[in-house]
């Protein structure tokens, strides 16, 4: 709220996936955990040509809400847009490395990407340009302990029983890919 009125930020140096995107909802919520009904400070660093403010949020524990979301694999860093801020870049490198979020996905479709023509992975319809190749032998999918299938990371059929595994393993066991995420 600024002056009595609820404000949107739209956050500076990070490219969120959207809505219907795989992870969308899951980094909407992560933002909403960290700072909905709380007191943040919002450092105004533009006025995009839409009139939107552009900003870094800081929490009222002193992080970065920026950095937060990066580090937790819920956004990439923007190197679109030129970005002094080498933090954000180190923390999706680590996020990454790590298999953090959304990064748990074999080739998770970056938004700008989606928003040229890509299609929700969790929707249900026919992935399309980083999706459209099979995974390699060695990718990570994911399967559940009593399932049959193998899916992405990002799959909305997954539950908190996601067992990671070799797509080449998951071949040699019989199970088939994910129709609804195509793996």
């Amino acid at each position: 709220m600024r002056d009595g009125k609820s404000t949107r930020v739209r956050l500076w140096g990070i490219d969120a996936p959207e809505d219907r995107q795989a992870f969308g909802a899951r980094a909407k919520q992560f933002v909403s955990e960290m700072c909905f009904d709380k007191e943040v400070r919002v450092i105004i660093k533009d006025i995009d040509h839409y009139k939107r403010t552009v900003g870094m949020v800081l929490l009222e524990d002193g992080r970065n809400l920026n950095h937060e979301i990066v580090r937790a694999g819920m956004a990439w860093w923007y190197a679109h847009y030129p970005s002094k801020d080498i933090a954000l870049r180190n923390f999706e490198e680590q996020a990454r490395k790590e298999k953090r979020g959304l990064w748990r996905d074999a080739a998770p479709t970056p938004p700008w990407m989606f928003r040229k023509g890509g299609t929700a992975v969790s929707g249900g319809s026919k992935p399309s340009g980083l999706f459209s190749q099979p995974p390699k032998a060695d990718a990570m999918v994911y399967v559940t302990r009593t399932g049959t299938r193998y899916h992405r990371g990002s799959c909305s059929l997954l539950k908190d029983s996601a067992v990671p595994i070799s797509v080449e393993e998951a071949r040699k066991r019989g199970l088939t890919p994910c129709a609804i995420c195509s793996p």
